[in-house]
């Protein structure tokens, strides 16, 4: 993953781990034998992990807002008119 940063990697990891949860819990609730524990296991370890990407956010942007080369490339980036996406810069309160 040329030009990615081990952070970037943990952070796409996360998202993908969690549509994987998002998958199986759909697949349980098809399956005869399931339990709701089960059912329980699988929700609770979706909110961990939005809980963690949201931490994650947090923390990369108190990093680009604490020094003013990367905080200036993160306000063009949140300052330049583009289609929303998942690459959507972060958003902060205020800069």
């Amino acid at each position: 993953m040329p030009g990615q940063t081990i952070k970037q990697v943990t952070f796409d990891n996360l998202k993908q781990e969690i549509s994987r949860e998002q998958n199986r819990s759909h697949a349980q609730s098809y399956h005869i034998r399931s339990t709701h524990l089960i059912a329980r296991d699988i929700q609770v370890h979706i909110r961990h992990l939005k809980r963690r990407i949201a931490y994650l956010e947090g923390q990369a942007l108190k990093l680009v807002l604490h020094d003013e080369t990367p905080k200036r490339a993160y306000q063009r980036l949140c300052t330049t008119p583009s289609k929303p996406s998942a690459a959507t810069p972060l958003h902060s309160p205020s800069l």
